[in-house]
């Protein structure tokens, strides 16, 4: 069940009473480090203590800042995220979602997949 749904300029997200974290990251706009923050204060906010497992998509186009991509693999952010699935179809997305992988080596446990429902799967796996 949806606790709440968040929603700004860059993106839309919504967190889960099993603590799943469905974040879709909107077209044509630039993900900045202060998006990760944002979205980690709200998701802490709406079930404090809690260790998130979370889905981030992307719609079409997409540009993520070098201080995002750097505050998203770091300890920091990981206090309260358990596990994180990257998840596109898109050959572009793949590519820097492998690169972002091998060159940031995230805290959280971070996996890629080319579809929604492998990943929901993984993420899962991982709650229990």
């Amino acid at each position: 069940m949806i606790l709440k749904t968040f929603e700004t300029d860059t993106y839309i997200m919504k967190v889960h009473d099993n603590a799943l974290v469905e974040f879709l990251i909107k077209e044509n706009v630039e993900f900045k480090e202060s998006d990760i923050w944002l979205s980690k204060q709200q998701c802490y906010e709406c079930m404090p203590n809690a260790k998130f497992y979370v889905l981030l998509e992307s719609e079409a186009r997409l540009k993520i800042s070098s201080d995002a991509k750097l505050a998203a693999a770091s300890e920091k952010y990981g206090e309260h995220v358990a596990a994180l699935a990257l998840c596109s179809s898109n050959l572009e997305h793949k590519i820097f979602g492998n690169i972002y992988l091998k060159y940031h080596k995230p805290f959280v446990i971070t996996r890629f997949f080319d579809d929604r429902e492998t990943a929901l799967f993984w993420l899962n796996s991982k709650m229990s």
